[in-house]
């Protein structure tokens, strides 16, 4: 699988037969019209060939770098290739060896396409995602923290979220965070309050899912906060009315009842 080649001037002396595979060619017959060169991508052809130079004059031993190849259908691959300098006969030459490493450049290129699109939702979306490692410290908070709290997220890591609250918040959310060590266990829709950075008080709402390493040991949570405060306003003000409604229908029944029996006797 490794394709294996001896340069010496600006010729291959000698490659073998997985150096031909690698770049879709027969023969060696194919490859005696060849330069190392043509078989780099025009864009990497100057850094190619200042390695070689350099190897060739003796500035440097050996190297491994990455470059572009040409296939023979015209398509590019990814090389990773080592060099070494050495003295065939009288002269100075170059051995080495060259391994296609497309598909790994894809799946990174892949990874890298993906953490991006993931970057971007995360740092889009109207909640606050996080991490905490098994120790319950921010190991990630996105930039939402600093709307709903007013940190930012450099400064909330390695604080616990129960610095972000009340003594007495702090004491029930630990307990509560405590139980989701445990495998298939999750936080669902849990209300908690937080402290603003300038006092005044938020409520979060707040699910998470715990994970584990390969030996089953918990190494954290990931989850995602959201500010419910108006809701919760909403609904404690919606309370206050229905009860002082609730007040008043049971005046007008009482005065009511009164007023009939005055009117009977």
């Amino acid at each position: 699988l490794v394709g294996v080649y001896l340069i010496k001037g600006d010729c291959f002396i000698y490659c073998n037969e997985a150096l031909f595979s690698l770049f879709g060619y027969g023969s060696d017959q194919d490859f005696k019209l060849l330069t190392p060169l043509d078989l780099v991508h025009p864009e990497d052809r100057p850094t190619v060939a200042r390695n070689i130079e350099a190897r060739i004059k003796g500035e440097v031993e050996s190297v491994r770098y990455t470059f572009r190849g040409i296939h023979k259908d015209g398509s590019t691959i990814y090389c990773e290739v080592f060099g070494r300098r050495i003295i065939d006969g009288d002269e100075p030459a170059i051995l080495g060896t060259l391994v296609d490493i497309s598909e790994r450049i894809q799946a990174e290129d892949a990874l890298l396409e993906k953490e991006e699109r993931f970057r971007t939702l995360v740092e889009t979306t109207s909640d606050w995602v996080w991490e905490v490692d098994a120790d319950m410290a921010f190991t990630y908070a996105s930039p939402r923290v600093f709307d709903l709290l007013g940190y930012e997220p450099s400064e909330v890591l390695q604080k616990t979220p129960f610095d972000l609250m009340s003594p007495n918040e702090a004491a029930r959310m630990t307990a509560v965070f405590a139980g989701a060590s445990k495998p298939l266990v999750c936080l669902e829709n849990l209300e908690n309050a937080n402290l603003h950075r300038d006092g005044h008080e938020v409520c979060l709402e707040t699910s998470a899912v715990s994970f584990f390493d390969m030996e089953g040991k918990f190494r954290g949570l990931r989850g995602i906060s959201r500010d419910i405060t108006a809701r919760k306003e909403a609904e404690e003000n919606l309370r206050l009315q229905l009860q002082r409604l609730s007040a008043l229908r049971t005046i007008d029944m009482t005065v009511g009842s009164s007023l009939a029996l005055k009117v009977i006797l």
